[in-house]
């Protein structure tokens, strides 16, 4: 029979992975009409980053439009991120950027907006009679309000 003889090996440890943090948005684009405001739930994917990340905005926001995050700094993998648009708020397609940080580590991810118009008329038109009765060959006269 063979002894066995037990081994250390010095200095073999598991290598730890590097520390990372990665942004999710849920959804992950956004639609409004203009005068409307949503929430987006935002989740950070971290791996070996314990302790507080921070959020903030990267660059400005399209004409008419407000934002805010729930909460700016977390311990935890959640915040909340509001958007309204305006009355007036610019129509078009944008990218919000929002970025986490701790320490050296940082990521942005970018939020696609839309915004639409509220397609309210500019012309309103009432009819003094809204239901004339007017049979086939006959005329009669409408006053129209603008």
């Amino acid at each position: 029979m063979i002894p066995v003889i037990p081994t250390l090996l010095a200095g073999c440890t598991r290598p730890v992975p590097e520390p990372a943090l990665r942004i999710e948005f849920s959804p992950d684009r956004l639609h409004l009409v203009q005068s409307e405001a949503k929430e987006v739930a935002i989740t950070l994917m971290r791996q070996n980053l314990p302790g507080s990340v921070g959020l903030e905005w990267v660059g400005s926001l399209p004409e008419g439009v407000t934002a805010s995050l729930t909460p700016t700094s977390t311990t935890g993998n959640a915040a909340t991120l509001r958007i309204e648009a305006s009355s007036s708020a610019a129509v078009g397609s944008f990218n919000l950027r929002v970025r986490a940080a701790q320490g050296s580590i940082s990521t942005t991810n970018d939020l696609p907006l839309q915004i639409e118009s509220s397609q309210q008329p500019d012309l309103q038109l009432f009819l003094d009679n809204p239901t004339p009765h007017i049979r086939q060959g006959q005329h009669a006269d409408l006053l129209v309000d603008v």
